[in-house]
């Protein structure tokens, strides 16, 4: 495939909802539960909120310029907000704000190149700012106009 093609799936909603609901009930207090075990339980939901919205996690809503012209082989799925700083905020917050962590849950689809300038940042960039910092402009694939197209090079969040 080297046409970048979103097709959004028709229960989107109800598949983010299932993975909060199972990240809140992975956060409820159970002294028996090993930490190890709920990092992993909240890095698959963290999988599956990212993957809810596209039928393919390699055509997501978000892609990079560089990577909407190229082949799925070529790509990666990078999650903008990293996942292992949302699960640490998972576990500091607790259940209550899960929904409220879990809403930055989003992906963009990057080259190899792009994925690996991504992870050279300093810590104290998050989300759409190491993209910003990366000079990685980045597609909105669902927005029509072609001015509104490009949606990032200075800022992503107007």
């Amino acid at each position: 495939m080297t046409k970048y093609e979103f097709r959004e799936r028709p229960d989107k909603e109800l598949r983010v909802k299932s993975a909060i609901v199972l990240a809140g009930i992975v956060l409820q207090d159970a002294p028996d539960v090993l930490v190890p075990h709920r990092r992993e339980l909240l890095d698959k939901m963290i999988w599956k909120i990212t993957e809810a919205e596209s039928m393919n996690k390699l055509r997501t809503r978000y892609c990079s310029l560089e990577a909407y012209s190229l082949p799925d082989e070529k790509l990666h799925h990078e999650h903008v907000f990293e996942k292992e700083k949302l699960i640490t905020e998972l576990l500091r917050c607790g259940p209550s704000l899960v929904e409220r962590v879990l809403s930055v849950a989003v992906a963009c689809v990057v080259t190899e190149t792009e994925h690996d300038r991504l992870y050279g940042l300093p810590e104290r960039l998050h989300g759409w700012d190491r993209y910003v910092e990366a000079k990685i402009p980045v597609v909105d694939v669902m927005e029509t106009q072609i001015q509104k197209k490009l949606v990032m090079f200075l800022d992503p969040r107007s």
